[in-house]
Parts: C-alpha cells; structure tokens; sequence
C-alpha cells in the first residue's frame, strides 16, 4: 500500500486565496469610495434627484455587507452582520466632526442599518441547506461560482451591464424626461446582469467536470484513477476524490419546481392577507381606543410618533420588510428542493426522478444513467 501523499501547506491555501482576492480587492476599492462619498464636505443629491437619499444608502451598505462576507475574512454571517453595522454606526457618527462639515442623521443611520439587515437576510437565505447529497451539490456549484469571480471577463460583463442601465437611466431622460427612467435603468441593468452570471455561472460548472479541480487546494486530477467504487485520493493534498464530484445535477423540471414552489406561495399569500387583515383591524381599533381611558392617551401619541416618521425612511422600512420576507420564502423554497435530492427523489448525476424506480433492499440504480442510488 502506497504512503499517503503529504499535504503541501503552500499550496492548500493558494485556491482559497484566488478565489478571495478580487472580491478584497473590490471591497478595498469600495470602502475608499463609500468613505469619501459619506465624508464629502456639503454633498447632497439635491431635491431634484429621482433617487432618494435614504434608499442610496440601504442599497450602499447592503453591497458593503455583501463584499464583506465575500472576502472570506469572517466565517459566520452573524460576524459579518454585526461588523457591518458597526461600520455604518461609525460611518454615520463621524459624519459629525466639525473639520467635515456635515452632520449626523438619524435617519441616514436607520437607512444604513436597514441596508446591512437586508443584505444580512438574503446572505442567511443564501447559506447552505440540507443533508450530504444536496451540500455536494451546492459544494459544485459554490466552487464554480468563486472560480466565475476570478476570471477578468465576468467583471467586464457587469460593467457592460453597469453601462447600459446607466444609459437607460441617464441618457434616455434627456430626451424624454422623467423619473421612472431611472428605476428601469436600474431593473433592466440588474436583468442583463443576472441573466449573464446566471449563464456563465452554469458554463462554469459544466467546466468542473472537465477540469477536475481539487475543491481543497485547487489541483488538476484529470490522470486520477479511481478504483471500482469511484474513489481516490488527490495526488497533492490527498483528500479523498469520488468520481461523481464534479457533476452537477440536471435542473428539477418545471413542473417539479411549480410543485416546490407551492408552500412558499401559499406562505406569501397568507402574509400578504394577513398584512391586510391586521391593518383594517387596527383601523377599526383605533376609534376604540381613544375611548378606552387606559389607552386615551397613549393611543395619540403613538400615532402622533408614527407620523412623525420621515416619508423616505417608512419608504426603506416598507421595501425592507418584503424583501426580508422575500428572502425567508427563497429559504423555504431551497430547503424544499434540498429535501428532493436527499430524498432521492431525483438522481444526482442527471437529474433523473427516481420514484417508481426499484430499490431492493435501499439500494437501486437509475434507468437513465446508471449510477447507484441509496433510500434513505
């Protein structure tokens, strides 16, 4: 029997150090422009703006919070929450020294924390979820997306995406004015965006199988045998390989996603109703209130103190509630397709639905590509 191959402690970390480097350059390269953008003696958006300045800094502080978890430096998204509206906090506070020449907002800090609790969410949405079968698929996957940020085109194509919204938003409104162009720069800019990662980012795990990298120090196991049961080890760190790694499953059917998609559904239409039904029950409460003498007093001042709320900060604290909404159905939706493959319900090599297919005792092989299957 062969010694094991020794680990190389300069090599394992270098895949994780490739992965990590644009997105710490990036986020070095943001940080100085957010800093000088909220420390600029006297810069406003101004009245005429379409943009509202609360909703520039949600969006501003959200992207810090996701280029923060991106840079690998905090292993816990928790950590990566807490530093972030801690930087916000200070961002906001230090606004207030007297060589700068601004002033510190309540209302500016309530829209930079709402930023970092959104972005918090759907980073909480996004976080693995289910047994083995499913986190080897997501193991794929996530691979293939840090390895789409290391390649200089992927950044041009979101600067190219970058330039068209801005072209819509911008140059359109010169001939045809008017506000709403901005927001569909905005919508179409995000639109060609995800729809150009979403295809690169599956090129790059059909890429995986080809390549064979090591998922733990980056290594080519292209000339890697592998014994009858599909196992070995990497030539360089000696991790244990399986043959089946690199594939990534096939898509779930439409039909199968439709039927995914019911109980997140279902879930938004009894919050949307609930939503509604709370607000004509506080309506009708009210008047009562006022009569009752242990809330006839307390009943105005809390109205008094809710109206009283700026109208761009109810804005942010509106879209931010349906988008922290948003992100829990995305969760119970991946934690429904999670269930379907640890389930076995489909094959993880191509995708195939197992059900119906025989499994003598938990074990059986699938009729469209072969490979075995365990029922758990």
């Amino acid at each position: 029997m062969s010694p094991r191959p020794q680990r190389a402690p300069e090599v394992l970390p270098r895949v994780e150090r490739g992965h990590r480097r644009p997105w710490r350059y990036a986020l070095l390269v943001y940080a100085v422009a957010l800093t000088v953008a909220t420390h600029w003696p006297a810069l406003t958006l101004g009245a005429a703006s379409p943009v509202s300045d609360k909703l520039v800094h949600a969006l501003a502080f959200g992207a810090l919070t996701i280029l923060l978890w991106r840079t690998g430096w905090f292993q816990r998204r928790m950590t990566v929450t807490l530093v972030a509206l801690a930087w916000a906090t200070l961002d906001e506070t230090t606004q207030g020294l007297p060589f700068i020449r601004r002033h510190v907002s309540w209302p500016d800090g309530i829209a930079n924390g709402l930023g970092v609790v959104v972005a918090a969410a759907w980073l909480w949405a996004a976080a693995p979820v289910g047994g083995a079968a499913n986190r080897a698929r997501l193991r794929v996957e996530s691979f293939a997306f840090d390895q789409l940020w290391t390649r200089p085109e992927t950044w041009i194509r979101l600067a190219l995406a970058g330039f068209v919204a801005a072209g819509v938003g911008v140059i359109v409104p010169v001939r045809l004015p008017g506000t709403t162009w901005v927001g569909i720069g905005a919508l179409i800019g995000a639109l060609v965006a995800g729809t150009v990662l979403a295809i690169s980012w599956r090129r790059a795990c059909r890429r995986l199988d080809a390549a064979r990298p090591c998922f733990r120090c980056g290594a080519s196991c292209r000339g890697t045998g592998f014994d009858e049961n599909g196992v070995a080890a990497c030539p360089v760190c000696g991790v244990t390989l399986r043959s089946t790694q690199w594939r990534t499953p096939a898509r779930a059917s439409s039909r199968q996603r439709l039927r995914l998609l019911a109980a997140p559904l279902v879930t938004a239409a009894l919050l949307v109703v609930a939503a509604f039904v709370g607000l004509t029950l506080l309506s009708a409460v009210y008047p009562r209130l006022l009569r009752w003498p242990a809330t006839a007093r307390l009943a105005p001042r809390i109205a008094v103190a809710i109206g009283r709320i700026p109208p761009d900060i109810a804005t942010i604290v509106d879209f931010a509630a349906a988008l922290i909404a948003m992100a829990g159905l995305g969760r119970l939706y991946r934690r429904r397709l999670a269930r379907s493959f640890d389930q076995g319900e489909r094959c993880r090599r191509c995708g195939h639905d197992l059900r119906g297919t025989p499994a003598p005792d938990g074990r059986g092989r699938c009729s469209e590509c072969g490979v075995e299957f365990v029922v758990e």
